[in-house]
């Protein structure tokens, strides 16, 4: 972590747990969660649609014990994508909710 990561990481750490807000710091951008509860049962549940609409078009029926880890998988590649797409990097005040 650089060290305007870490000073950026003290501004998330005085977020709520549902809070988020975007810092720019030259031409990145911080996208401060107060933890990943800002946006994680939303996006999650996105997903889990996702997959149980395309599940639905085949009639068929996911694993159910499978789908969470599949949410999750696909929850980290969204994240990341974004990231890229925005030029930004998510920083965490806290990584206990």
């Amino acid at each position: 972590m650089t060290d305007t990561e870490k000073e950026i990481k003290v501004l998330a750490a005085n977020l709520g747990k549902h809070e988020c807000r975007k810092v720019v710091k030259g031409k990145k951008k911080y996208l401060l969660c107060g933890t990943c509860l800002a946006y994680e049962d939303e996006l999650c549940e996105n997903i889990r649609e996702s997959f149980i609409m395309l599940a639905k078009l085949f009639d068929l029926k996911p694993n159910v014990d499978s789908l969470e880890d599949c949410v999750s998988e696909v929850r980290d590649e969204v994240l990341k994508k974004f990231e890229e797409l925005v030029n930004g990097k998510f920083i965490y005040g806290s990584n206990e909710y």
